[in-house]
């Protein structure tokens, strides 16, 4: 990923080093940092394997996925009208 940063006259230090280091902490803190780490794939294969339910949204199924958990799941063409939601 690219990132670019616009610095101006007279933008403050923080103006730009402070995009800069959320931006480096979400990669190492958020889902994909948790995926790094490795912590929770081998958690999930273990609960699955003792038959657990899982389920996930949004940064939630990138971590099922990592573990390979969620070629399983099924599908549901839900279009946010409540008379089309899965039940």
């Amino acid at each position: 990923m690219r990132v670019e940063i616009a610095v101006y006259d007279g933008a403050d230090e923080m103006d730009a080093v402070g995009p800069l280091r959320v931006l480096r902490g979400a990669a190492e803190m958020g889902a994909w940092g948790e995926v790094r780490r490795g912590d929770w794939a081998p958690l999930l294969r273990a609960e699955a394997g003792r038959g657990a339910t899982l389920a996930g949204v949004c940064t939630g199924t990138l971590l099922l996925a990592h573990a390979g958990r969620a070629a399983e799941a099924p599908e549901f063409p839900w279009t946010g009208d409540e008379a089309t939601a899965p039940r």
